[in-house]
């Protein structure tokens, strides 16, 4: 008996080469298939391969009730290149064009880490933008004042 094999999913091909494990993205220089995902400060633009690993992490928009396809998305820098932010997977996440921008509206605040993302908009609203595939629910948090 013959047991047909399925096509391994984007994260799985990720998961296979044993260096990137669930929800770990540290630090240290990461390699897949000797293709450096980390770059520092040395380049601005996120490669094919960082691409390819933000769309098996994020799988789109990472604004919570977003449907926008990763195909559609813009790879931005939690900390702005310009401000010191490297250009490691650690610092990258895939918005669609209209949440890149509220991301980068005056007064909104990058919270938590990549593992953990929140923003914190100008009127105080948190919102919690969990990757795709590890999403359970989209959650905001109204801000104290206008609890109640």
């Amino acid at each position: 008996m013959q047991i047909a094999s399925r096509p391994p999913f984007a994260s799985e091909r990720f998961l296979d080469i044993g260096l990137i494990k669930e929800h770990t993205f540290d630090k240290r220089v990461l390699h897949a298939r000797a293709l450096i995902l980390n770059l520092g400060r040395e380049v601005r633009y996120a490669t094919e391969t960082q691409y390819r690993a933000l769309v098996a992490r994020d799988g789109g928009c990472r604004w919570p009730g977003c449907h926008i396809p990763a195909a559609w998305c813009e790879v931005d820098h939690l900390q702005a290149y310009e401000d010191g932010g490297a250009t490691d997977l650690d610092n990258l996440v895939l918005w669609c064009s209209h949440h890149h921008h509220e991301k980068h509206r005056p007064g909104v605040q990058v919270l938590g880490t990549v593992a953990d993302l929140r923003l914190r908009l100008a009127n105080g609203t948190v919102v919690h933008c969990s990757p795709r595939g590890h999403t359970t629910r989209s959650e905001r948090t109204r801000p104290a004042s206008a609890a109640a």
